[in-house]
C-alpha cells in the first residue's frame, strides 16, 4: 500500500516578505512583487490589500504557496488611474493568523515602521511611543465646552448627542469647502508642491464622509525679513511661538481660510498644533515631515492635518478626560486613554461601553492607523463651519 501523506504542518510564522515594490501597472491596475521569506514555518497564503484615498480597500487574495524558500510572488491589484494608494501584503500562517508583511505606496506613505520595513506586527500588538509629541491641543476648558454647546444648539435645535436617527438623516445633505493658506518657511525639510497637492487629497478622503472637502487658497513662502522673524519667533516656548503664529495669520488678514503654517520649529519636535475652534483667523501648524511623502515616520501620511483641523472645526481628543467625565462630549466615541503606534483590541476604560477609539482621527495613533471620524463628529464639524464661517458652507 502506498505510504500515509506527511503530517500537516504545524501552525507557525513564515517567512517575512520583503523587497515589496510596484513593478508595473495597466490602465486600472498595479502590478507587485516581493521576495518570500527563507525563514519560519510554511507559509499557507499571501494576501494583498490596497487603500485607494478618496475610495475603498481593493484587494485581491493569492492562491496557497507552501514551503520555506519560494523565490519571487507577484500580484496585480485594481486600483483606479491617478490615484493615491498604500497596498499592504500579508503572510498568512497556516491557523489563518497574519505574520509578517510589507507596505508600498505612491505618494499616501504607510507609516508602520519596524527596522525600517513596514509590518503587521504593529497591526497585532501595541507599539511604542515613537517620541514626537502627537499634537499639543490643550484639553477644552469649560468656555469652550459652552460655546461648543451653544453652536450645536443653534444649527441643530438640541446638542448633537442628543439628536435622534431621523435628525442625523436630515443632516446629512451638509456640504462644505474650507479653504487652505499655506505658509511654509522651508528649512532643513522641504515641502514640494506635490506633497500640498497630496495633502489636500488626504484630507478630502479623510472628510469625505463629514461632507467636508479642502481647498487650496493660497501659498506663502516666507524669505528675507519674514524668515527672520519666523526664526526668532519660533522656540522651545510653544506656547510663545503659537501665540506668533496666531498674529501672523491676522497680519496676514486671513479670515476666509485656515493658515495652515510649516517649517522649521527650533528646539521642539512637535509635530502638530491647532486652535480649538474655528476663531476669526483659524490657525495650525503642522511639521514639515508630516506630509505625504515626508520623512517623520510613523506619522508621514498626512493624517497630522487631519487632526489638527478637526481641532480648528471644533473636535476634542477623543481621550480628552480619560474614563472619567464626558470624554470629547460625544456620545459615539468611547472613553479611552491616549494610544500611540496601533494597539488593537485596547479597553483602556473597560467600565465603560466600547473599546478605545484606536482608527479615530482624533487620537494619537500612527497615521497608518487612522481612518475615520464618528457620525457625530462630523455633525459637531458642520455646527461649528455653519455658526461661525457660513460662507464655506456649500449645502445644508
Amino acid at each position: 500500500s502506498p505510504a500515509p501523506p506527511p503530517p500537516p504542518a504545524p501552525p507557525g510564522s513564515p517567512g517575512q516578505p520583503t523587497n515589496l515594490v510596484q513593478s508595473g501597472n495597466t490602465a486600472n491596475a498595479i502590478v507587485l512583487t516581493w521576495t518570500d521569506g527563507s525563514a519560519g514555518t510554511p507559509v499557507e497564503s499571501y494576501k494583498v490589500e490596497c487603500k485607494v484615498y478618496g475610495g475603498s480597500f481593493a484587494s485581491v487574495s493569492l492562491a496557497s504557496v507552501t514551503g520555506i524558500s519560494r523565490g519571487a510572488q507577484t500580484a496585480t491589484v485594481p486600483v483606479p488611474p491617478g490615484t493615491l494608494y498604500t497596498c499592504y501584503v500579508a503572510a498568512y500562517d497556516p491557523s489563518g493568523t497574519p505574520a509578517y508583511g510589507e507596505t508600498v505606496s505612491n505618494g499616501a506613505t504607510c507609516s508602520y515602521q519596524n527596522s525600517g520595513t513596514c509590518t503587521s506586527r504593529d497591526l497585532l500588538e501595541p507599539t511604542p511611543f515613537r517620541g514626537a509629541p502627537r499634537c499639543d491641543v490643550a484639553p477644552p476648558t469649560d468656555e469652550q465646552k459652552e460655546e461648543s454647546i451653544r453652536k450645536q444648539i443653534e444649527v441643530f435645535g438640541k446638542p448633537v448627542s442628543e439628536l435622534t436617527g431621523d435628525e442625523f438623516s436630515a443632516a446629512a445633505t451638509f456640504s462644505a469647502t474650507v479653504p487652505i493658506c499655506w505658509y511654509i518657511c522651508q528649512g532643513t525639510l522641504t515641502v514640494t508642491d506635490t506633497m500640498l497637492a497630496n495633502q489636500i487629497a488626504v484630507l478630502n478622503s479623510d472628510y469625505a464622509t463629514a461632507g467636508i472637502t479642502f481647498v487650496q487658497q493660497s501659498k506663502t513662502v516666507c524669505s528675507g525679513a519674514a524668515r527672520t522673524n519666523w526664526e526668532n519667533n519660533m522656540s522651545t516656548d510653544i506656547d510663545s511661538s503659537f501665540d506668533y503664529l496666531e498674529s501672523l495669520s491676522q497680519s496676514l488678514g486671513h479670515t476666509n481660510c485656515i493658515t495652515s503654517f510649516t517649517g522649521d520649529w527650533a528646539g521642539t519636535n512637535l509635530l502638530g498644533i491647532a486652535q480649538l475652534g474655528l476663531t476669526t483667523y483659524p490657525t495650525q501648524f503642522n511639521g514639515p515631515g508630516t506630509f505625504p511623502g515626508g520623512t517623520t515616520a510613523p506619522y508621514n501620511a498626512g493624517r497630522t492635518m487631519t487632526h489638527e483641523a478637526g481641532h480648528n472645526l471644533g473636535l476634542y481628543h477623543v481621550f480628552s478626560s480619560g474614563c472619567s467625565g464626558q470624554g470629547d462630549q460625544i456620545a459615539d466615541t468611547p472613553l479611552g486613554n491616549t494610544n500611540y503606534g496601533c494597539p488593537v483590541g485596547t479597553d483602556s476604560c473597560p467600565d465603560g461601553p466600547g473599546k478605545d477609539a484606536i482608527n479615530n482621527f482624533m487620537d494619537y495613533t500612527d497615521d497608518c492607523c487612522m481612518n475615520w471620524f464618528t457620525i457625530q463628529q462630523g455633525l459637531i464639524m458642520q455646527a461649528e463651519i455653519q455658526s461661525t464661517k457660513p460662507q464655506w458652507v456649500t449645502s445644508s
